[in-house]
Order: structure tokens, then C-alpha cells, then sequence
């Protein structure tokens, strides 16, 4: 559901950012996520999930990967970095609502 969803995002940007929650919960609930930032008028944060997606999205059809938690295995330094910097934004963004 998109609520479980939006506490799912919130629960682990607060414990371990973007990767942990999509490595952890996968593309539907990030797309149920996009969809409850868009119901609640959450803009910033929604921007943010969809930027952090949009960093790991070149992996989507990777045959190396086996399951979600192998996609930090594939990204490079500058990416990580992209993606923590987002998670603090993110994590004060969804507070702002």
C-alpha cells in the first residue's frame, strides 16, 4: 500500500538511506512511495527519490545482478557519494512537508 510504503521510505532513510530502502522493499514500493509523496503534496522529497533512482537505474536489466543488494556492489565511488548526500536531504525534505 502507499502508506506502507511512505513509512518504509521514511523508516529507512532514517537507519540507512535510498539503497537500504530499495535494496530492501524494490521498485514497487518505490513507485507506491513516488505516488504517496505525490499525494501529500511532498515535491522536494519526491524529486530526491526520483534522482536517487535515477542513479542506479542504469543497472536495471544488469544480468550481474542476482538480487537488489548487489546493486552497491556495481556502482562507482561517485555514485555512493551522490546517494548519501541525497539521503540526508531527503530524510530533512520528508519532514518538510
Amino acid at each position: 500500500s502507499i502508506f506502507a510504503a511512505l513509512y518504509w521510505l521514511e523508516l529507512e532513510m532514517y537507519n540507512g538511506g535510498f539503497l537500504q530502502f530499495f535494496c530492501n522493499w524494490g521498485y514497487d514500493a518505490y513507485l507506491l512511495a513516488i505516488k504517496g509523496l505525490e499525494a501529500i503534496n511532498a515535491t522536494d522529497t519526491k524529486q530526491l527519490l526520483m534522482q536517487a533512482y535515477s542513479i542506479i537505474q542504469r543497472l536495471e536489466n544488469d544480468s550481474q545482478l542476482q538480487e537488489l543488494w548487489d546493486i552497491p556492489k556495481h556502482l562507482t565511488e561517485n555514485e555512493i557519494s551522490k546517494l548519501n548526500e541525497m539521503g540526508g536531504r531527503s530524510f530533512l525534505a520528508f519532514f518538510s512537508i
